[in-house]
């Protein structure tokens, strides 16, 4: 039970702003010379077709301040990851764009909802609700890629070997199940945790 409950914490913290922090420390340990590589304005566009175009201005903003430059990075090695993998794998991508969006959702609400706005506390718990679907879907996916590249004719044409082992497998798909299972004590536990009043302790 503590393993289980520790993977769906993992499973459902996936607003953007983690992201970013994340990135954040990649960014200043040497990583600067990959992003430089980085078509920004390929991303920026990419954006714009994405229906992003608030994050696309954002990160034009953050371009243009030296003050910002680990921040712009971060976000645009993050955009830059998910444009790629939009471009091997359009249904993959497409779901990476829909979390970045319930994200983006998210922190744009968070303030009011800590501040006590009733109307915000439940356009959060709504927002969280279509992330955590995202993520279900993501881990359906994963599971379906899994049947399929397990399957001998596929490791034959494509030359991989086993991804998850069997037993992988099926914990991932009880997983799912117990996750849509228990979906409103999920949400409601990551509402509760993105309202404490203090910052998230890094266990």
């Amino acid at each position: 039970m503590k393993k289980l409950t520790l993977v769906m914490v993992l499973m459902v913290a996936g607003i953007i702003c983690w992201q970013t922090m994340e990135a954040y420390g990649q960014a200043g340990a040497g990583q600067q010379r990959g992003v430089q590589q980085v078509d920004a304005a390929a991303v920026v566009a990419f954006l714009n077709q994405q229906g992003m175009a608030a994050e696309a201005k954002a990160l034009e903003a953050l371009q243009k301040d030296p003050a910002k430059e680990a921040e712009y990075q971060a976000l645009l090695m993050q955009y830059n990851t998910v444009m790629r993998e939009m471009e091997r794998d359009p249904a993959a991508g497409k779901l990476s764009v829909e979390k970045m969006k319930c994200g983006a959702a998210i922190a744009l609400v968070l303030p009011k909802a800590k501040a006590g706005d009733a109307a915000a506390r439940t356009s959060l718990t709504t927002e969280v609700g279509k992330l955590f679907d995202v993520i279900i879907a993501q881990q359906e996916a994963l599971a379906a890629a899994e049947e399929l590249a397990q399957s001998p004719g596929e490791q034959q044409r494509t030359g991989r070997g086993r991804g998850l082992t069997d037993a992988q497998k099926a914990e991932l798909k009880v997983n799912i199940e117990l996750w849509k299972k228990n979906k409103a004590a999920i949400v409601k536990a990551r509402v509760d945790e993105l309202l404490l009043p203090y910052p998230r302790l890094p266990w």
